[in-house]
C-alpha cells in the first residue's frame, strides 16, 4: 500500500512540476502585450467604440486574461461607459503556441456591466453600431514587430459570467437583470450544428426576484446564408415555461418569419420582469406629455416595412395581474407594419371572447376591431379583477354586480396609447346584456329613494335582465337604449354621456315603471302618477356631474294628465251651469208670460 502512496505522489509531483515548467515556458514567449494592444485595437475597429484594456496577464488553465475592460458609449449619451467588464478570459488553443500562433476559440466577459441606453428621440446608444455605417471587416492575423507571432480570433463559444445588464429610457428611467450567465456555442461549426443558447438571469418584479432562464438553437442555411431555422426554445420565468419555434427566410432582402408559441401556464406578471427587472429609478425630470407616443411611433417606424410575419399562439393558464385566462389561441401576421390578429378562443371567467378581426398600425399606434363577442361572462369576479388590476380609483364598485355578462361590439376603433387622446379618438358600437343577476346600489337610483323615500331604489335589484344599446364617438356616449328588468320594477334611460364636460347631455331621460304590487310602498304623493292598470311611472332627467347627476322629475305627461281631468271637470260645469240658466231662462219667461197674461186681463177687465 505504501509503495501505491508512494508511485502516486510521485506522479502527482511530475504532473505539478510539468505544469510550472509549462507555464513559465509559455509565459516567457507568450506575447501578452502584443495580444493586449490586438484586442483593444481590433474591439474598438469592430465594435466603433474606444476601448480600454488596462492590463493583461496568463494562466495555464483558464488562458489569456484581459483586465479592467472599458467600452465607451454612443455619442450624445451618458458619459458612462457602455460596458465595464472586471475581465476578459480568452482560451487559447494551446498546441498552435509552439508554432508561435495565437488562435482565440473562446471568450468570457466576466462580471460586465452593459448600459442600454434610449434617448428622448428613441435611438439606442448601439444604433451606430449596426448599418452602412459599421460594416465588419474579415478578421485579419496580427505579427508583431520583434516576435514572429501571429494572432487569429476564431471564436467558437462566447460567454458572460454574473453580468449585470442595465436599460435606461430618458422618459421611464432605469430598469435591468442582474447575476447574467450567457453562453453562446458552436459560432464557427454553425455548417456542422445549430448555434446554442443558454442563458440564466435574475429579474425583479413587484419587489420580488424572479429566476429566468433562456435556452434553443439557431441554425443557417450556409450555402445561402439566406433562411434560419430557430428550434427548441425554452423560456422560463418564475419556473413557469414557454416554448417557441420559427422558420426565417429572405435574410437578404424580405425577412419572412413564422413563429409558434405554446405554454401550459404562465404569468405575464412573470414576463414583465424582463423588461423592467431591478425596479425603476427615481425620474428626476417630469415625462412631458406626447413623449410615450413620440417614442413608440419612432421605434416602431424602426421596423422594416419587408418584414412579413405569421405567429400562432396557443396558451393555456395566463394570468396578468389579477385577470386570469384558461385558454388563449389566436393568429397573428405582420406585413408592411401592421399587425393582423384574429382569436380564435379565449376562455375565461366560465364564459368565451372572440375577435374576427384587428388591425393594429404600429407607426400611427391606431387599431381596429370587428366583430367581438364575449359570451356568458361571470360578471362579478371579471368586473372585480378587472378593476383590481386597472381601476385601483373604482374600488367602492367592486361586487356590485352578479350575473352573466355579454358583448357584442360590431366595431372599436381607437388610436394612440396616452390619455386623453386615446379615449378622444376611441369610438364604438355595441349591445351590453346582462342575465339572471343583481346589481347593487346604483346611486342615481338611490338619490331618488332617499329623495322621494323609495326604499325598492335604495335597496339591490334583483335584474332579470339588462340590455344597454350605446355609440361612443367623439368623447360622448349615446346611449340609444338601456332596458332593466326587473319583478316589480323597469328601468329605462337613452340619452348621452358626455365625457367632455363630465355632465349628462340635457335631454335624456330616465324612466322608472313600478308594478301594482310595487305601489302599494309608496308614497301616497305618487298616486298622481299612477295610469289606469295601477302602474306608475316616474321620469327624470339627469343633470350635473357623471359622478353625482342631479335627477330632476319631468311632470310633463302628469300635467297633461291633471289638465285633460280639469277640461273634464270643466266642460261638465259647463254643462251644468248651461243647464240651470237654460231652466232659471224658461222659468223666468214662463213667469213673465203669466204676468203679462194678467196685466192683459186686468186691462181688458176679464
Amino acid at each position: 500500500m505504501k509503495k501505491v502512496v508512494k508511485r502516486l505522489l510521485f506522479v502527482v509531483a511530475i504532473f505539478m512540476a510539468a505544469l510550472i515548467l509549462a507555464s513559465i515556458t509559455l509565459y516567457m514567449f507568450l506575447p501578452i502585450n502584443l495580444i493586449k494592444d490586438f484586442a483593444s485595437k481590433k474591439l474598438s475597429e469592430e465594435l466603433h467604440r474606444s476601448v480600454k484594456i488596462k492590463g493583461a496577464s496568463f494562466n495555464l488553465f483558464s488562458g489569456i486574461k484581459l483586465n479592467g475592460i472599458s467600452i465607451s458609449n454612443g455619442k450624445n449619451f451618458s458619459k458612462e461607459p457602455m460596458i465595464l467588464a472586471d475581465s476578459i478570459e480568452l482560451k487559447y488553443a494551446f498546441w498552435p503556441l509552439f508554432q508561435k500562433k495565437v488562435l482565440i476559440p473562446e471568450i468570457t466577459l466576466i462580471k460586465p456591466e452593459i448600459l442600454i441606453e434610449k434617448n428622448k428621440n428613441g435611438v439606442f446608444n448601439f444604433s451606430d453600431m449596426f448599418g452602412a455605417s459599421a460594416k465588419k471587416q474579415p478578421s485579419k492575423a496580427v505579427k508583431s514587430a520583434d516576435k514572429d507571432f501571429s494572432i487569429s480570433l476564431l471564436i467558437n463559444s462566447f460567454k458572460i459570467s454574473k453580468g449585470k445588464i442595465i436599460y435606461y429610457d430618458h422618459y421611464t428611467g432605469k430598469s435591468g437583470l442582474k447575476d447574467l450567465n450567457l453562453k453562446i456555442s458552436n459560432i464557427t461549426l454553425v455548417a456542422l450544428k445549430p448555434i446554442a443558447i443558454e442563458l440564466s438571469a435574475i429579474g425583479s418584479y413587484l419587489d420580488k426576484d424572479i429566476p429566468i432562464a433562456l435556452s434553443g438553437k439557431i441554425g443557417f442555411d450556409i450555402k445561402t446564408m439566406d433562411s434560419a431555422k430557430v428550434e427548441d426554445v425554452k423560456l422560463s420565468v418564475g419556473g413557469e415555461t414557454l416554448f417557441a419555434s420559427a422558420n426565417i427566410k429572405g435574410l437578404k432582402k424580405a425577412p419572412n418569419v413564422s413563429v409558434s408559441l405554446s405554454s401550459q401556464k404562465f404569468t405575464i406578471d412573470n414576463l414583465l420582469a424582463i423588461f423592467i427587472a431591478g425596479g425603476a429609478t427615481t425620474q428626476k425630470e417630469k415625462i412631458p406629455h406626447g413623449a410615450l407616443t413620440a417614442s413608440l411611433k419612432k421605434s416602431f417606424a424602426s421596423i422594416p416595412s419587408n418584414l412579413s410575419l405569421l405567429a400562432n399562439i396557443n396558451f393555456r393558464n395566463i394570468t396578468f395581474k389579477t385577470i386570469a385566462i384558461d385558454s388563449l389561441v389566436f393568429d397573428s401576421s405582420l406585413s408592411n407594419k401592421t399587425i393582423y390578429l384574429k382569436i380564435k378562443d379565449l376562455s375565461a371567467y366560465k364564459g368565451t371572447l372572440t375577435v374576427e378581426k384587428l388591425k393594429l398600425n404600429l407607426p400611427q399606434l391606431a387599431y381596429s376591431i370587428q366583430n367581438l363577442s364575449l359570451k356568458n361572462f361571470s360578471a362579478e369576479p371579471f368586473l372585480n379583477d378587472a378593476i383590481d388590476s386597472f381601476f385601483p380609483n373604482l374600488l367602492d364598485l367592486r361586487n356590485n354586480v352578479e350575473g352573466t355578462l355579454d358583448v357584442s361590439l360590431s366595431t372599436l376603433k381607437g388610436q394612440g396609447v396616452e390619455m386623453p387622446e386615446a379615449f378622444n379618438n376611441l369610438s364604438s358600437r355595441g349591445i351590453i346584456l346582462l342575465s339572471k343577476g343583481r346589481i347593487k346600489k346604483i346611486k342615481s337610483l338611490e338619490s331618488i329613494g332617499k329623495k322621494y323615500n323609495i326604499n325598492m331604489l335604495k335597496n339591490d335589484l334583483i335584474v332579470g335582465g339588462l340590455r344597454i344599446e350605446a355609440v361612443l364617438g367623439n368623447k360622448v356616449l349615446n346611449v340609444t337604449k338601456l332596458s332593466l328588468q326587473e319583478t316589480d320594477l323597469r328601468v329605462g334611460f337613452n340619452g348621452g354621456l358626455d365625457f367632455n364636460n363630465m355632465k349628462y347631455a340635457s335631454g335624456n331621460r330616465l324612466y322608472l315603471t313600478f308594478s301594482p304590487d310595487a305601489t302599494k310602498g309608496l308614497p301616497q304623493e305618487l298616486a298622481i302618477f299612477k295610469d289606469g292598470n295601477g302602474f306608475v311611472e316616474l321620469v327624470f332627467e339627469l343633470q350635473g356631474s357623471l359622478l353625482m347627476p342631479l335627477p330632476v322629475p319631468i311632470l310633463d305627461k302628469v300635467i297633461k294628465a291633471e289638465i285633460g281631468k280639469l277640461k273634464v271637470e270643466i266642460e261638465a260645469k259647463k254643462v251644468e251651469i248651461e243647464s240651470k240658466v237654460k231652466e232659471e231662462t224658461q222659468k223666468a219667461k214662463t213667469q213673465l208670460e203669466e204676468e203679462a197674461k194678467k196685466k192683459v186681463k186686468e186691462i181688458f177687465k176679464f
